[in-house]
């Protein structure tokens, strides 16, 4: 039981750090590109 709440919270962390990778990307590269049409 110890282990499966573990792995859930490790799968969860996870999940989020590749979800706040993903979004962080997509926002840059937003910018990046009103910046060059901006030029």
């Amino acid at each position: 039981m110890w282990k499966q709440t573990t792995t859930t919270g490790a799968d969860i962390l996870f999940n989020l750090h590749i979800a706040l990778n993903f979004l962080n990307r997509r926002y840059y590269s937003n910018k990046f590109e009103a910046k060059m049409i901006s030029n």
